[in-house]
């Protein structure tokens, strides 16, 4: 029953929060009093819990109760008027003097009374069964139910060793509960007005009745005890608990005076490993009763209900499903990427009208996405992608303006690259930039938050973001802002992209819409960014080839700096050009890119050049100048013909002739390297011509 793990849940739940009170185990009576506002606390926990007391190793003993509300059981405490709770104390010193108090307190704790009890002296909580089973497990253990003392009611007590320091102070938390409104549950479940259900404990006494007083009997000692199940009058519960409890089954079916009974027996697990019994025994005569005519009944209004039902279901049948087919197509559609219809079916039925309308919104939400995506794509001027895609994201949100800006290269300030209007109109406002040390204004939370975020359009938020005077460049005046952060895939800031609304609420869906949007166009930017730095970092690469060409060279230097622009100014003579041979020659962005590289690097060749070659001051110089090698030649000629000359003059003797033929030899070799050295050095066009003439 769920009523019975209700009723223990927070008798265990109190009992577990305060084995931990420290204070609670401590000898000394002061420091216990001030533990009293945390046990009516758990008093408090629940209107079954009747009692919460702690019981120490030395048996002191203190319990807390509310006045309980039935006037005869109030009238055994003679509280006096303005009573809410009692407060039960017993302390005892070193030599086991024992001395009682009863304290009554209003609700606002303050004392009513302080009453000694002489005959509260005899009790002691060491000698109780919770105290004891308490003491020896380190779980909440709970007692089997007995009759309270006090209050006369059926009921159980939780109890758990509390945590001590020393033997000296352990203690034991208990709490006492009733068990009568199991009862009161059971009456209100009854199933026929005979039938007959009994919650006892395994030895067959009685805990919760629908009848009160059949729960407890007066004994023979004058003492309140529990009712046994042989006493409460039920001959069938008693016939078949005997047989069940001998190993029977657990459903029977049992004749008492021509009646039959279904019986059944089920355990009730508690805390623990105690459990209870529920007993219950149905009349199969009033149980079946009335069940024949019922059934008859009930298969002339099923029949009449049926046809009913299939004349109602072929109408509505068609109305929902000429449009559910309608919707299947255009599922098909978006499945195919086809979005050439766009008609939404109509019809009575909400739901479908509401996923029609539903549908029809995603079928343009992804046409407008892939309208972004080709726009993108074809888009390769970066200026003109930011409007086109600040037109775009206007149109998909169905807002009335927009401000794109970006992060300048220092990242302390968002500075404003595109401003649109709806329709595809530009903005015509001065944008200012805004510092990114500004946290209060919207764009600066968007971008911590790392989310789109929404605020009014205030005029002191207007200001902050520098659009003070919007209103007059805008068809209306602004109602609403919506800001949206633009991260890359490095969760880096690229910019971000505000949105102006004229309506007076703020949609929360389309804040998120704008969210999913600004990741795709952030994607977009970082893209085209990327583009943009690989084309600056392939004019860097090829400037820096041709400023190191030009660099080799004295002679050569600025030469491929100045063919790029000759060669452009020569491009755009032939482009510009209305008749003649050139009149329909036209270039192209990508033309003129290719026309700029190609001129850069025209002279790419000469970086693998020798400087020796292109700098060579005459025609035999390569590392050196190789006249130098034909100047020795000469030169051992020279020495050649002077030693013929010297052996002549020793074997024949000297003469003029032979002296003027050596002398004419050497003018000769001299004249024809003096010949070679001239035509070594390099010579210009007019040099040239005088040579030729």
């Amino acid at each position: 029953m769920a009523e019975t793990r209700a009723l223990f849940l927070p008798a265990e739940s109190v009992a577990n929060l305060l084995s931990s009170n420290g204070n609670l185990g401590t000898t000394a009576l002061k420091n216990r009093m001030q533990s009293i506002p945390a046990l009516l606390r758990g008093l408090n926990r629940s209107e079954n819990i009747t009692a919460v007391f702690v019981g120490n190793q030395q048996g002191d003993f203190m319990l807390v109760r509310r006045l309980p509300a039935d006037p005869n059981l109030a009238a055994r405490f003679n509280a006096p008027e303005g009573t809410a709770y009692i407060v039960q104390v017993l302390e005892r010193n070193k030599q086991q003097v024992a001395r009682g108090y009863y304290i009554y307190v209003n609700a606002a704790m303050q004392t009513l009374r302080f009453q000694p009890r002489e005959d509260y002296t005899t009790y002691d909580p060491r000698t109780r069964p919770w105290y004891q089973s308490a003491t020896q497990s380190d779980e909440t253990i709970s007692t089997p139910p007995y009759v309270f003392f006090t209050t006369q009611e059926i009921g159980m007590t939780v109890a758990r060793k509390g945590s001590s320091e020393s033997p000296e102070e352990q203690f034991v938390i208990g709490v006492d509960i009733t068990l009568g409104t199991l009862g009161n549950a059971m009456e209100q479940n009854r199933v026929t007005p005979r039938t007959e259900s009994i919650l006892m404990t395994t030895d067959g006494l009685i805990v919760a009745h629908p009848d009160p007083a059949s729960v407890t009997r007066m004994g023979e000692d004058g003492k309140l005890r529990q009712t046994s199940l042989s006493d409460v009058g039920s001959p069938v519960l008693s016939l078949g608990f005997e047989r069940f409890r001998n190993g029977g089954n657990s459903r029977l079916q049992l004749t008492q005076n021509g009646s039959v009974w279904d019986v059944s027996y089920s355990s009730v697990p508690i805390l623990g490993d105690q459990s209870l019994i529920l007993a219950l025994a149905i009349p199969r005569a009033e149980m079946m009763g009335g069940l024949t005519a019922v059934m008859q009944e009930g298969m002339i209004w099923a029949l009449g209900l049926m046809l009913a039902s299939i004349l109602l279901v072929l109408w509505v049948s068609r109305m929902i499903t000429n449009p559910l087919r309608a919707l299947q197509q255009q599922a098909d559609d978006v499945s195919r990427f086809d979005f050439t219809h766009q008609e939404s079916p109509t019809t009575r039925i909400s739901d479908i009208q509401n996923l029609s309308n539903a549908i029809f919104m995603m079928k343009e939400t992804i046409r407008r996405f892939l309208d972004i995506s080709q726009a993108v794509a074809a888009e390769e001027d970066f200026d003109a992608l930011m409007r086109r895609l600040l037109d775009e994201i206007i149109g998909v949100t169905k807002t009335e303006a927009g401000i794109l800006y970006l992060t300048d290269k220092d990242g302390t300030r968002l500075v404003p690259h595109a401003g649109r209007l709806d329709a595809n109109r530009p903005l015509d406002y001065p944008l200012s930039d805004v510092l990114l040390s500004r946290k209060k204004t919207l764009l600066a939370r968007s971008i911590v938050d790392e989310n789109a975020e929404g605020t009014p359009a205030t005029a002191t938020e207007l200001e902050m973001l520098g659009l003070g005077g919007i209103a007059k460049a805008m068809d209306a005046a602004p109602k609403n802002l919506i800001a949206a952060p633009l991260f890359n895939r490095q969760k880096e800031l690229v910019g971000v992209l505000l949105l102006l609304e004229t309506d007076t609420t703020m949609d929360q869906t389309l804040i998120r819409f704008t969210e999913a949007l600004s990741g795709s166009a952030a994607i977009s930017l970082e893209a085209r960014q990327l583009i943009v730095a690989q084309k600056e970092l392939f004019e860097s690469f090829i400037q820096m080839i041709a400023g190191a060409i030009d660099a080799k060279s004295p002679y050569t230097g600025g030469h491929c700096a100045r063919v790029p622009e000759l060669t452009k100014m020569l491009a755009s003579a032939a482009h510009s050009a209305t008749s003649g041979t050139f009149a329909d020659f036209t270039l192209s962005n990508e033309d003129w890119e290719a026309i700029h590289v190609a001129a850069w690097l025209h002279d790419c060749g000469k970086v693998t050049t020798p400087e020796f070659v292109v700098d060579k001051a005459t025609k035999l110089e390569t590392i050196y100048d190789r006249i130098h090698e034909i100047r020795m030649r000469v030169e051992v000629m020279k020495r050649e013909a002077e030693i013929a000359y010297l052996r002549d003059v020793l074997r024949d003797g000297d003469a003029p002739e032979r002296k003027a033929a050596f002398q004419a030899d050497l003018d000769q070799l001299d004249d024809d390297f003096a010949f070679l050295a001239k035509c070594n050095q390099g010579v210009n066009l007019q040099q040239m011509q005088i040579f030729n003439a």
